[in-house]
């Protein structure tokens, strides 16, 4: 293919778009499902995408302590400082790779019927994955800050509220070393019956705390804030994260919406409710001194730090974080750091809009959760079905027909054994 430079990719890109927006099916029809066309359409799929970094050319750093030193070296002597990230580099895909992907899906596209359920959630599949190819090789011209914009299609509309007398100091008593995390996150694997379906990664993430990958844990070098914190992640990560990706392999085409930013936003949100359930469950085997809500104004923190990195430099989101919200300056620089990573030159406005899906998920979970106060057992019962998989909530009404005959991990099963798994280790370590 000739050299194709970005207006040029632009445009076909632009026409693209266009074409795709009239013919991609907007209503799921059809009742029947074969599992065999299932994974063999899965199968093809992922041998066309898995070689794309989607929409981060820009992703994991690879010298964040030494910069945070640096950093705070500058800081509590009065002086400007930005952060040099080095990042453990993904190129983004060139322009002609990008057309020739692009017509390889549509190649398989051709082939599916939008009349049948199946064939039609596969179209809709290709173009989330197209979209995100494209957005990908935009973000080489166009910048990263720009191409996560489009991706999490963020509008800055949700009312933030943070009571006037917020603020969020360390307790460093409290605080809880990896190797314990690792530990207890190995204890409650093994308890629950998933040591060969779920592993732990000791000190094997971007971020202080933990983060899952497929059904992989990783622990981060840092502490967690407290107890409370421990609650929540660990619920956040294995109920969570673990078990929906364990149960989306069964069922590609219903579960395992990789390149969806809905399908994302939703599984977060679900996520970050049974960490709020878990603590709700637990917090009474804590002292009274390190129980605290202020765990639940994380994802709201994570957007107010978003939209101030979008005209911020690094220095200048930080300073604001700490100063105007009271945020201690570990919270303030990891929340910068989420809101920053990905843009080359942290001294220019920019943000990473990724965090976004806590805070918006959470919202539309709450949203379908039963009004009836304290009714566990159908807020539960609801989680359960929303935990079988990765998808869409615009896709729920159609899919809930199928679940009945889903063989999934029941999350009311495992929540009670998490429950009870980690209360017996809390009440031991910290009911004194």
């Amino acid at each position: 293919m000739r050299h194709i430079d970005s207006k040029s990719y632009l445009t076909k890109v632009k026409e693209f778009i266009k074409e795709k927006n009239r013919c991609v099916p907007q209503k799921i029809t059809g009742k029947t499902y074969d599992r065999r066309k299932d994974q063999e359409y899965s199968r093809r799929l992922k041998s066309l995408t898995r070689n794309f970094t989607k929409t981060y050319p820009l992703h994991t750093i690879t010298n964040e302590p030494r910069e945070q030193s640096k950093f705070f070296h500058a800081v509590y002597q009065n002086k400007v400082y930005n952060p040099d990230f080095h990042y453990q580099r993904k190129t983004a895909l060139s322009y002609e790779k990008s057309l020739t992907l692009l017509k390889k899906l549509d190649q398989f596209a051709k082939i599916l019927k939008p009349e049948q359920g199946l064939d039609q959630i596969y179209l809709r599949r290709i173009f989330d994955a197209q979209k995100v190819i494209i957005l990908n090789t935009l973000s080489q011209k166009k910048g990263f800050s720009w191409a996560s914009r489009q991706y999490y299609n963020f509008h800055p509309s949700p009312k933030l509220k943070l009571p006037t007398t917020f603020s969020f100091p360390v307790n460093k008593a409290e605080s809880i070393e990896a190797y314990e995390v690792t530990y207890l996150a190995q204890k409650i694997i093994f308890r629950l019956g998933l040591k060969h379906r779920a592993r732990i990664s000791p000190y094997n993430s971007r971020f202080r705390g933990l983060a899952t990958t497929k059904n992989k844990i990783g622990i981060g070098v840092g502490t967690l804030r407290s107890p409370a914190h421990i609650i929540r992640s660990l619920a956040h990560e294995i109920l969570g994260h673990a078990l929906v990706s364990l149960n989306s392999h069964k069922y590609p085409a219903f579960f395992a919406r990789h390149n969806s930013a809905l399908a994302l936003r939703k599984e977060e949100g679900l996520a970050v409710k049974l960490g709020e359930l878990a603590y709700q469950k637990l917090k009474h085997l804590l002292p009274a001194p390190m129980r605290s809500k202020k765990e639940d104004y994380i994802p709201l923190l994570r957007i107010k730090a978003i939209l101030a990195a979008r005209t911020r430099s690094f220095y200048a989101t930080f300073k604001y974080l700490t100063h105007q919200l009271k945020i201690n300056d570990y919270l303030g620089w990891e929340f910068t750091v989420r809101a920053k990573r990905g843009i080359a030159n942290t001294i220019l406005p920019g943000a990473n809009y990724h965090d976004i899906l806590y805070f918006l998920g959470l919202q539309e979970i709450n949203h379908l959760i039963p009004k009836e106060k304290d009714d566990f057992s159908k807020t539960i019962a609801l989680l359960g079905i929303l935990n079988q998989g990765k998808f869409d909530l615009n896709e729920f009404q159609f899919l809930k027909n199928y679940f009945p005959s889903f063989q999934c991990l029941s999350l009311d099963h495992f929540f009670t054994l998490f429950q009870k798994e980690l209360g017996k280790i809390i009440k031991n370590k910290f009911s004194r």
